[in-house]
């Protein structure tokens, strides 16, 4: 159990932190990941573009949630680059956060989001 907790991404990690066997941990982990099928990966898509920050109580909360819809993605083979992952999160902030976002949108400055979960803005 323990090399297979230490080997997975936060994202993973929960489906298998109440999994007491190994073999329960890969049940749960193939049946997380293993339908790629249209409907999950729709699914996704839909959770991604549909997050906003205020349905979160923080940045930190609303940022994690996008980041793992991504790693989902990514584990099922359908990731996507950093830089839209950057442009989703900003395009799902609130009014209080729009000189940001047009001023972000308006250089030649770039989003982007590593898995440390960091929001980074390079120019």
């Amino acid at each position: 159990m323990a090399n297979i907790n230490l080997s997975l991404r936060p994202c993973a990690a929960k489906v298998t932190k109440k999994c007491v066997t190994s073999k329960a941990a890969w049940d749960a982990l193939r049946g997380e990941y293993e339908s790629t099928a249209l409907v999950r990966l729709n699914g996704l898509y839909s959770a991604l573009f549909k997050t906003r920050f205020e349905s979160f109580t923080s940045i930190q909360q609303y940022v994690d949630h996008i980041l793992s819809i991504a790693e989902h993605l990514e584990a099922i083979g359908q990731p996507f680059a950093d830089n839209v992952v950057g442009g989703i999160i900003l395009g799902g902030l609130p009014e209080q956060f729009r000189s940001l976002t047009l001023g972000i949108q308006g250089s030649k400055q770039t989003t982007s989001v590593k898995f440390d979960q960091k929001l980074t803005v390079a120019g």
